[in-house]
């Protein structure tokens, strides 16, 4: 499969809302209603994927819990837009990704990773996130689809908790939320996809 080449077009201007100008992931109206004008111009041709693991499952159960929210409510995205892929842990979220990537119509795509990491009494750990972050930067490069990593790595429970709160009342404390609004910025942001630009 081979994804298309960003082509820029002249009508790209940096004076439309940011949704990281004030705090990264919060969003007033104004930021909200780009969010959801450009996923409106897209319309049918935007499909975002979330892929998560199967370790800590109430706490990555929050995690996509919050990248859903973020893609539905805050972007307008419809539910049947969003795949789900699941995968046995941390380290299997690169082939994932992979795996999504190519099932999801191209150039209007997006994924999300979503997985909880706790420190253990070995080096298991960070030899897993040194493996997977990269991976993930890569797929992101190669497929020109922003891949967002919503990975909690964390010393216990308690900290992977409060990085993974109800995001429909904490939704800038919930990394699943916070990765969603990562990916679909980036891709949202390429010039050639704003509302008024010539059709991709």
């Amino acid at each position: 499969m081979t994804a298309k080449h960003v082509q820029h077009s002249s009508s790209f201007s940096v004076s439309d809302p940011d949704p990281c100008s004030k705090h990264p992931f919060t969003l007033d109206e104004a930021q909200r209603a780009w969010l959801r004008e450009q996923v409106q111009f897209l319309a049918r041709r935007l499909h975002v994927g979330i892929v998560r693991t199967l370790w800590h499952q109430p706490l990555v159960d929050q995690l996509e819990k919050g990248a859903r929210l973020f893609f539905e409510r805050e972007a307008g995205i419809p539910s049947h837009h969003i795949a789900r892929l699941d995968v046995p842990g941390t380290y299997e979220l690169p082939y994932g990704a992979l795996k999504m990537i190519q099932a999801l119509p191209t150039p209007h795509r997006c994924v999300v990773c979503v997985g909880v990491v706790l420190r253990g009494e070995t080096i298991h750990d960070r030899l897993i996130l040194q493996s997977v972050f990269p991976a993930l930067i890569d797929l992101s490069i190669r497929y020109h689809t922003p891949v967002s990593a919503g990975i909690i790595a964390a010393e216990t429970w308690e900290q992977a908790a409060v990085r993974a709160q109800d995001p429909a009342i904490h939704p800038e404390q919930n990394k699943g939320w916070e990765a969603a609004l990562a990916s679909l910025y980036a891709l949202l942001r390429q010039p050639r996809f704003f509302k008024g630009d010539r059709q991709p």
